[in-house]
């Protein structure tokens, strides 16, 4: 009878431990991903205040102003989802997470950034026009 609850009291300890080493893993796991949410933010961040910096440069200039400047196709050798649309919004899709940013001006705004180098200029005549290809 000391054999059997020798073995029995083992076992136990044995799950306590397979237990306490998977709520560790659990715990681990949600940290790492936690981690690379917030990596994945701060790089579309990054990209977004590329374009909005570029976009300010042309709507402060005097005058003409042209520029090209270069979005990346990748984000941390994660590939990601670009879209600017007609009301000046720019949807980004990252990690599966969606994340949408405005541009704001009273400038007419022709053509929309992409992956790759972009030329941005502002054209003035009787008006001002913003110019993306």
């Amino acid at each position: 009878m000391k054999k059997g609850q020798s073995s029995l009291e083992f076992l136990v300890l044995i799950m306590f431990a397979l237990s306490t080493l998977l709520l560790f893993s659990v715990a681990m796991i949600e940290t790492m991903e936690s981690l690379s949410v917030e990596r994945a933010e701060e790089r579309v961040m990054q990209l977004y205040n590329v374009i909005d910096k570029e976009f300010n440069f042309a709507l402060q200039s005097q005058g003409n102003y042209n520029r090209v400047f270069y979005l990346p196709p990748r984000i941390n050798g994660e590939d990601y989802a670009f879209n600017h649309s007609d009301d000046n919004e720019i949807h980004i899709v990252l990690l599966s997470r969606d994340y949408v940013f405005f541009l704001e001006s009273e400038i007419n705004i022709t053509g929309k950034f992409s992956k790759g180098y972009n030329n941005i200029s502002k054209v003035c005549g009787e008006s001002c026009e913003i110019i993306i290809t």
